[in-house]
């Protein structure tokens, strides 16, 4: 039995074999088509090597409304074949567009099939954009490369189908607060946005892209960071703080996973994902519950029905992301909860200085008013007195901040 219809996902090209004559199979939307020697199948190939139900293909759904295509192995010997690699029985193979699909034998096969996805049409994004390979994947949204047809540069173009803001109503007014703040800035240490397309299918968001990668990758690599490569870019994510809390903006899911590296020599940050971020009004309070766990502050964790929060939350995430470069690691276990947080300070390398130790503890605060705010932050001496050259004329303004703090600190 074959199926053919307008609704069909995907395409099964016969490619020549062993004296067997198959027509095109158009897989249709259905739970997974299976083929095989039975009658029972959605497509039969009869030959004495192929199973009675040899395998099936299925679509794999994504929570943000795209798929990968799934081969599964029903063979009585285990002879289905992506590309000459076999598929482990009662383990899903991934199959991809233009790849090959060969039963019964590793290559060629009584029967082998190419397998074809349609192209989605990407009207106006499709003409000025190349989309290319996937680099990422978020709750809602996916991550490709792309190609810039009329720069003739790479870009990062984030994808959000259409099908999962149909799911999520959070997820359509989140992608465009998301959007709308990121048009409202403009600063060196903060993401570019470049350009937006609401296509039928999908929303397309095309960023500035970042070879190197975040700094979670850096950290990674490393297994920690240098105490002064660090201090560069803990300065680079609070100048973008600083100039988003005066303009009214918190961000709520600083991490390094979230700060992308333009350069890491010279050291070149800068803060993106924007789908937490939210605007507050001058000397107002926010209180809906955002942010990942292990960097965020106690005061949103723990939100009470009537209390607020401040934009003192992304210095806490900043705090964590400070710690998290120079040990590799979080400051805690499993996450800190409420006033009974245990900051595991031993986790920090012996050749970590007391200026920066000092930082973080200013920041990984509980009590918010305690703890520095971004502007209060870029004038600690662990950044004030390590990051400015040598040749800078230090305004005198910053001076008088830097010393009026100090002289707080000896006085309480």
């Amino acid at each position: 039995m074959t199926s053919s219809s307008s609704s069909s996902w995907a395409r099964l090209l016969p490619l020549p074999c062993t004296g067997l004559e198959l027509k095109p199979i158009d897989i249709p939307q259905c739970p997974i088509f299976r083929i095989g020697r039975g009658p029972d199948n959605d497509f039969r190939v009869e030959h004495p090597t192929i199973s009675k139900t040899h395998c099936g293909i299925r679509k794999c759904l994504w929570d943000d409304g795209s798929f990968d295509s799934v081969v599964d192995d029903f063979s009585s010997r285990g002879t289905t074949f992506v590309n000459g690699v076999r598929v482990d029985p009662g383990k899903r193979g991934w199959i991809k567009d233009g790849d090959v699909l060969s039963l019964g034998r590793r290559h060629g096969g009584p029967a082998a099939f190419k397998f074809i996805l349609p192209k989605e049409d990407l009207g106006e994004f499709g003409k000025l954009f190349k989309l290319g390979t996937e680099i990422g994947r978020g709750a809602y949204a996916t991550v490709f490369n792309a190609f810039d047809r009329t720069n003739r540069v790479n870009v990062a173009v984030k994808v959000i189908r259409n099908s999962s803001l149909s799911l999520q109503d959070s997820a359509s007014s989140s992608w465009r607060k998301e959007v709308e703040i990121m048009k409202s800035v403009q600063h060196p240490n903060i993401i570019d946005l470049q350009a937006v397309f609401e296509q039928p299918h999908a929303i397309y968001i095309v960023l500035e892209l970042f070879p190197l990668g975040s700094l979670l990758g850096v950290i990674q690599k490393a297994g920690r960071i240098d105490e002064t490569f660090a201090q560069h870019v803990a300065y680079q994510i609070d100048l973008a703080l600083i100039y988003l809390h005066a303009n009214h903006i918190v961000h709520r899911d600083i991490k390094p996973e979230n700060v992308l590296m333009a350069s890491i020599t010279p050291v070149h940050a800068k803060v993106a994902d924007f789908g937490l971020a939210t605007s507050v009004r001058a000397g107002g309070g926010l209180q809906s519950f955002a942010g990942t766990l292990d960097y965020m502050a106690p005061e949103i964790r723990h939100l009470a029905t009537n209390d607020f929060y401040s934009p003192k939350v992304d210095s806490w995430s900043l705090g964590v992301t400070v710690f998290a470069m120079l040990a590799g690691t979080l400051p805690w276990e499993f996450g800190g909860s409420g006033d009974s947080i245990r900051v595991l300070w031993d986790r920090l390398p012996p050749e970590i200085g007391e200026v920066a130790h000092d930082f973080m503890r200013r920041l990984i605060r509980v009590e918010p008013s305690q703890r520095l705010s971004s502007q209060e932050a870029i004038i600690h001496a662990w950044l004030f007195a390590v990051i400015l050259p040598p040749d800078v004329t230090v305004p005198d303004w910053l001076l008088d901040s830097y010393r009026a703090q100090n002289f707080r600190e000896q006085q309480g």
